[in-house]
Formats: C-alpha cells, sequence, structure tokens
C-alpha cells in the first residue's frame, strides 16, 4: 500500500466510525423520547381512569346524594 491510500482508508475508517457514533446517538435519542411518550400515555391513562371512577361513585345510583370518596 502506497502512503496515499493508507492515508485514505485511514480516514475512510475515521469517517465511518463518526458516522456510526452519530448514528448511535440518534437510536438512543429516538429509544428515550419513545419511553418518555409510553411512560406519560400510562400516566393519562391512569389519571384519566381514576377520575373517570370518580365521575361513577360521585353519586349513589339508589339516593342521589354524593358518596364520600376516599382519598389516598
Amino acid at each position: 500500500m502506497t502512503a496515499d491510500t493508507l492515508m485514505l482508508a485511514r480516514l475512510l475508517a475515521m469517517a465511518a466510525l463518526l458516522a456510526a457514533t452519530a448514528e448511535y446517538a440518534e437510536v438512543l435519542k429516538r429509544r428515550v423520547s419513545g419511553r418518555v411518550r409510553a411512560r406519560e400515555r400510562s400516566l393519562l391513562e391512569q389519571h384519566g381512569l381514576h377520575g373517570l371512577v370518580r365521575v361513577f361513585l360521585a353519586e349513589a345510583p339508589s339516593t342521589g346524594e354524593p358518596v364520600p370518596i376516599a382519598r389516598g
């Protein structure tokens, strides 16, 4: 191998390593954002379900009087 060919091979290898590092960083960002979105969705679903249960338990169907809701 001549010096020019060796230098070209080293530069191509360095460029490939940089590109792979950048791609891996993007993959990690997508994973983190996906986990954050999943966590937020789970929390919204959980709070929505609790709110729905409170609406249905707010009045007793037989008497029409409010039912105390235990908090905790």
